[in-house]
């Protein structure tokens, strides 16, 4: 489908384009679809190409409240600082090298790798094994609590599935609309 490249450089440039973005959405159903269950791989499918950071912010304001998103940023400037290294919270491997490697925390047996955007139950809660062995164990729970409380976008398997007709989803039509106070940030 990519019959274009679109280089964002950052959210300001992502912003301005959202009503180009909206309305080739709003033209083509399959992508209006693909939209409402992975945004991101979307804009990856229509040819845009946005950084990571970038990513990440927008995942954060489609899915979150904004005292979620400042309360989701508090903790990780606090793990951040309690473990002297940037950590990306939602890479679950990432999660598991700070837990198991650089805290040396020690790994119960046949326990699953540490997704904080996954909604388990709490008798099978992978921190719950660990609680209170460590402050940063204690901040990654406060952080799954917000963070597997809002659905996640499909992930690239299930996407994938989705765009060649193995997954179905129970709607057929759908439109985005901008909101009337949306302005472009100049």
């Amino acid at each position: 489908m990519k019959p274009k490249t679109i280089k964002i450089n950052d959210f300001k440039q992502f912003h301005k384009n959202i009503p180009e973005i909206v309305s080739e959405i709003n033209q083509n159903q399959r992508l209006g679809i693909l939209a409402m269950t992975n945004p991101l791989l979307t804009l990856k499918e229509m040819g845009y190409d946005i950084p990571l950071d970038v990513q990440k912010k927008i995942e954060r304001i489609l899915r979150f409240s904004n005292p979620e998103i400042g309360k989701l940023e508090k903790l990780e400037k606090e793990i951040e600082k309690l473990s002297k290294e940037k950590i990306d919270l939602d890479d679950p491997k990432e999660v598991d090298n700070l837990l198991f490697k650089k805290i040396k925390l020690k790994k119960p047996n046949n326990l699953p790798s540490i997704d904080l955007n996954k909604r388990v139950a709490a008798e099978s809660d992978p921190l719950k094994k660990l609680k209170g062995s460590d402050k940063i164990v204690d901040l990654l729970q406060e952080y799954q609590t917000i963070a597997s409380g809002k659905p996640a976008f499909l992930s690239q398997q299930e996407f994938n599935q989705l765009k060649t007709g193995k997954l179905k989803v129970p709607v057929t039509k759908i439109k985005f609309i901008i909101p009337a106070n949306h302005q472009h940030q100049e």
